[in-house]
């Protein structure tokens, strides 16, 4: 490990630059011998990833919560998200690795048809869509595309375009499948601006009148749209999201609890201990031997 979170860059297996890479689960099996990485363990990643399971049941995991996955369900793993796959290898479907960039081009002609709550979800940690078998088609045509390794002009539109295709069809089956509350939710301006707030912010140690007074409401307001949409006041949702940074810390790099307590804001090093104890009901010392992911 090191003194900073591992993020597996974008970088091709074949070299290619085009800021995409399509591939089987059996594929990823197949080169894990060959990984300076176990894709069973918790890793980051520095770019985007669909998910497509045609076959198996098994679990994915993402920031430490434990996902059900069966046939016909697309994942949508984002960007520095801590991701590891099933121990079991089980499954078999399709995987599309994508930069930021090459998103940003397939959904250039489709703005405002995707939502960035696809990769920025406001209540769960990642969304996986079940009954999505009527993207598998333009997945298949993505991966004959990308397989065929020809260079011509027309290659990269044609991806842009299934890609774009498979993107929209995720929106449309993210919405159907939101509840009511959690449509509310997406639907409230002010919750996603104290979201964006509390990500700049949370190594801060901002409290919820700092944040109602930085969002220009009363505290009362906050924590009314809080319990509304999350069923979490304020301080609870504040919390979870430094105990989740300490949590891929302690995981993901080697420093030392003293070191990380630093860096996450904490003037005293038995204040992260404390912090950690009381939000999660375990030590930072026992999480980093035994931490085991849970279902959300």
């Amino acid at each position: 490990m090191s003194d900073s979170l591992i993020k597996l860059p974008f970088r091709h297996s074949k070299g290619r630059d085009g800021g995409i890479e399509v591939l089987t689960f059996a594929d990823l099996y197949r080169r894990q011998a060959n990984l300076n990485h176990q894709i069973t363990a918790p890793h980051s990643i520095g770019f985007y990833m669909l998910l497509y399971v045609d076959a198996g049941h098994g679990t994915h995991t993402v920031d430490f919560h434990k996902f059900d996955v069966a046939p016909h369900t697309l994942a949508v793993i984002s960007k520095n998200q801590i991701q590891q796959f099933d121990p079991a290898l089980a499954l078999n479907g399709y995987i599309i690795l994508i930069t930021e960039d090459f998103i940003h081009r397939a959904l250039f002609d489709l703005a405002g048809s995707v939502s960035r709550l696809l990769f920025e979800p406001v209540t769960t940690q990642a969304y996986f869509l079940r009954n999505a078998k009527t993207m598998l088609p333009h997945i298949e045509r993505l991966t004959d595309e990308y397989t065929q390794g020809i260079d011509s002009p027309e290659q990269t539109p044609i991806m842009l375009r299934e890609l774009g295709l498979i993107l929209l069809k995720a929106e449309r089956l993210r919405r159907a499948q939101l509840s009511s509350s959690l449509q509310q939710a997406e639907a409230s301006p002010r919750l996603i601006a104290f979201r964006d707030l509390l990500q700049q912010h949370f190594v801060r140690h901002w409290t919820a009148q700092m944040y109602a007074d930085a969002l220009g409401f009363s505290k009362k307001t906050l924590g009314n749209l809080t319990r509304k949409h999350l069923h979490r006041s304020p301080k609870e949702v504040i919390d979870q999201r430094l105990l989740l940074e300490i949590k891929r810390m302690l995981v993901h790099t080697d420093l030392s609890i003293k070191e990380i307590a630093y860096q996450l804001g904490f003037e005293d090093p038995s204040n992260l201990n404390k912090f950690f104890k009381r939000v999660d009901g375990t030590t930072p010392s026992f999480f980093r031997r035994k931490g085991a992911p849970r279902h959300p």
